[in-house]
């Protein structure tokens, strides 16, 4: 099977994307638990910190990673559909 280069690279921008905020989403999950003794000893506003990073922390940590998720899979399509417009042009004027 001969996939394009474009599309391989395509691919590989996006794989290589999610496999880092996958990463971010791992440690964004576990470390707070990992560290809760740690974390327990530092208090705000009366309770300890782990309960305020696990109950509203990950959920912020969660949208941001989405949100950057999606600008930049956006800008990876964007460039890949200019690409293949300009070849597309390139390729009809030496056509004629």
């Amino acid at each position: 099977m001969n996939i394009p280069a474009d599309q391989q690279i395509f691919w590989k921008q996006k794989r290589n994307l999610t496999l880092a905020l996958l990463l971010a989403w791992a440690a964004v999950t576990f470390l707070p638990v990992v560290f809760a003794n740690q974390l327990d000893r530092i208090e705000l506003l009366g309770w300890p910190l782990s309960f305020y990073m696990e109950a509203q922390g990950t959920l912020i940590a969660y949208l941001i990673i989405i949100g950057i998720y999606a600008v930049r899979v956006r800008q990876i399509e964007r460039a890949r559909l200019a690409n293949a417009a300009a070849a597309s042009n390139n390729a009809s004027e030496q056509a004629s």
